[in-house]
């Protein structure tokens, strides 16, 4: 913030400044910054920004068990999509699974188009979701997962979920599997019941379903 303004730049050098279309490689000033976002990558991104109120705010630990009352707590979750030719023969189209320590949720991601794509070309494309104890059990670095623990976690997710839907062992066989971590999935506590916060002194604010509710209805409020 120089004057006033906020400058933003795509580097830590300052070497490259975020500007509009318009003005394309031309240095840019903004009134009010925004970060829509959480977790390590927000934190580091307003760590030099000199908003310290917001700053702490943006701090947090990753972890499934209980969060602390002062410190956002963010878990982590695997995803696995995969499709297989023909039908699973399921009687519903999502579900959350209890009782299993490595699944929550499972959906059909063929009933979400009424008969276009996958269905109607005789696949069907399922999306499962980990439990948060498995996230972090089986934590790795999200941007390069080893082939040898994707293929793991493939097998133990898809064989949960056949457990789950009371399917035999080796009933799902995909076609195309594809599995990733999702290191910041889910917050596990919120700070305010507002929308968002701001520092007016500083012309900066974050917002995110975490300062709500960590769920689709969150994000969108």
């Amino acid at each position: 913030q120089e004057g006033g303004a906020w400058r933003l730049f795509l580097d830590a050098q300052k070497r490259r400044p975020l500007s509009s279309a318009t003005t394309k490689g031309v240095q840019e000033d903004f009134e009010y910054i925004c970060v829509a976002h959480n977790g390590k990558c927000a934190e580091r991104l307003m760590r030099e920004a000199d908003v310290p109120a917001l700053h702490k705010l943006l701090k947090c630990k990753f972890g499934s068990g209980p969060p602390p009352k002062a410190l956002m707590q963010l878990s982590s979750l695997w995803v696995c999509c995969f499709a297989v030719k023909g039908s699973l023969g399921l009687p519903f189209e999502g579900a959350f699974v209890k009782g299993s320590q490595d699944l929550c949720w499972v959906a059909d991601n063929s009933k979400k188009m009424a008969g276009a794509g996958a269905a109607a070309e005789g696949y069907e494309a399922w999306t499962l979701v980990s439990t948060r104890p498995y996230g972090t059990a089986n934590k790795v670095p999200q941007e390069n997962v080893p082939k040898d623990v994707a293929d793991r976690v493939t097998r133990e997710m898809t064989r949960a979920f056949e457990t789950a839907a009371g399917l035999a062992p080796g009933t799902i066989a995909p076609v195309a599997s594809r599995v990733q971590l999702w290191g910041a999935g889910v917050p596990m506590n919120t700070y305010t019941p507002a929308p968002c916060i701001l520092d007016a002194a500083k012309a900066a604010g974050i917002c995110g379903d975490w300062l709500v509710d960590p769920s689709v209805q969150g994000a969108a409020i």
